[in-house]
Order: C-alpha cells, then structure tokens, then sequence
C-alpha cells in the first residue's frame, strides 16, 4: 500500500541545506565632538563601525559624510588590546600608520603629510623606541635624526632646510604669550574690565575663551565655551581680541597653527 506523498515532505525538507541569514549590518555608533555617545545622528561628530572576529576585530572611526578617519585593529576588543595595524586618514589619504603587537607599539610607524610626502618614521620593539627616528619638513628635507636602544635616545642631530648641521631644537612646541604665562596673567588683568551688569548682580565665575593661533601668532575666532553671563562673556572676548602676537606653536622645526584655551576670571575683592 503506497503512502501519500504528502506525509514524505517533511523528510525532504529537513535534509535540505538551510540558507543562510541576510549578513546583519555593524550597529554605528554615534558620538559628539566632545566624545560623549549620543543616539541621535544629527548631532554626531563622528561614529564608529565595529566588525568582530571572535573576541577581536577592528573599529573604524567615520565622519557624517562617510569619510574614514581611523581604525584600529584589537586582539581582544572586550579588553581594548590593541594586535595589529593602526591606521588613520586625512580627506581620503592615509596620514598615519602604526602597528602594535598584544598591546604595545612595536614595529615601524610612520607619518606622511596630506599630499603623501613623508613625514616621520620611528620603529618601536615592545612599546619601546629602537632604532632612527627621521622627521622630514613638508618639502622633504630631513630635518631630524634621532636615534633610539631600547627606549633610551644615544644620539640627535638637526638639519636646515638646506640640509646643514644646526643646534638641537624640540620637535614639538606649544604656542606662548610672549614673557611667559606670568606675562599672560599680567596683560590679561590690567585689560579685562568688570561689566557694570555683573558688578550689580554679583556675578562671579570664569569665561573660558578658546582661540585660534595661526603660524604668524596672530589671535584668531575666539569664542565662548563656558561663559557666565552678565556681560563677563562679551568682556572676555574683546580682550582675547586686542591680544599682541604670540609665539606660534612648532611642529617637527616648522611654525604650525594650533588652538588655545584661556580662562578669564572675574571675582569681586
């Protein structure tokens, strides 16, 4: 007696290869300009993609426009154990690469300006600086040379544009009110005013004023981060717009541009 086919299809069926799910895209996550996480892509940033392989994987960094910017790759990503390259870009063009092993720095990380020329070269073992440190200006001369064992530096010289011999100079250095920041505490009370308005209502606190310093010193859009009203915010400005010239800050033996903060600080005697 012949059974019906019907009572047969679910064998059949269960010996049929399953197909696979849809591949789920990584959860983005969002986050401010001042790192804090936020659920709302408008007001982001940047935002990261996260892709795991096992307990590790890689997290790329993006800008609203889709831009890269960064990513690292981690052994474990539960334990921030960076294992791998590291790398980071400028509108579309690799500016930096590093490579870490469990951990640290090890191997050769190097720089390059946005046109691609190079910038710096520096190998690592074990989180440890070993080997030459070379740094080139933007027009590709050598203009440093320092050389490294085991973390401890046993030689240096610095070179001119033209590529001769000059005195040791700091790679890197932080932009300066001329006399140092006593000077700086000196011009700032002997121009800031206490608005009337404040004076009134008691108002006390500090404005804290960021700027910009282009490669000439010259002050810059400053704004209001954290103010207190009252007048105390339109007072701080109009300082921080009638300053001298600055020392600008240096980067790898050139003038560079870079970003201030200053805080303004009004208190009744």
């Amino acid at each position: 007696m012949l059974r019906p086919a019907i009572l047969l299809l679910p064998a059949l069926l269960s010996l049929l290869p399953l197909r696979p799910a849809a591949a789920q895209a990584p959860p983005r996550a969002y986050f401010t300009a001042a790192g804090r996480r936020t659920a709302s892509p408008d007001s982001a940033a940047y935002y990261t993609l996260t892709q795991r392989q096992g307990a590790g994987g890689t997290v790329t960094t993006y800008r609203p426009d889709g831009r890269r910017l960064h990513r690292e790759t981690y052994s474990n990503l539960a334990a921030s154990r960076l294992h791998g390259p590291s790398t980071s870009w400028t509108d579309g063009r690799r500016t930096a690469l590093l490579s870490y092993q469990r951990g640290q720095l090890h191997g050769l990380a190097q720089s390059w300006y946005p046109d691609g020329r190079r910038r710096w070269q520096l190998p690592y073992q074990r989180g440890q600086r070993h080997g030459a440190w070379r740094v080139w200006n933007a027009a590709g001369q050598l203009i440093r040379l320092e050389t490294y064992r085991r973390g401890q530096l046993i030689g240096r010289r610095c070179f001119t544009a033209a590529g001769h011999d000059t005195a040791y100079f700091e790679p890197n250095q932080p932009a300066g009110f001329e006399g140092g920041a006593e000077a700086l505490q000196r011009w700032v009370k002997q121009e800031l005013k206490y608005p009337a308005l404040a004076l009134r209502n008691q108002v006390e606190g500090r404005v804290f004023v960021r700027f910009r310093i282009d490669e000439q010193g010259r002050v810059q859009a400053p704004r209001v981060r954290k103010g207190i009203g009252a007048g105390c915010d339109e007072a701080a400005l109009r300082v921080v717009e009638k300053m001298p010239r600055w020392r600008p800050a240096w980067r790898e033996g050139l003038p560079a541009a870079s970003e201030y903060e200053l805080p303004l600080e009004f208190y009744l005697q």
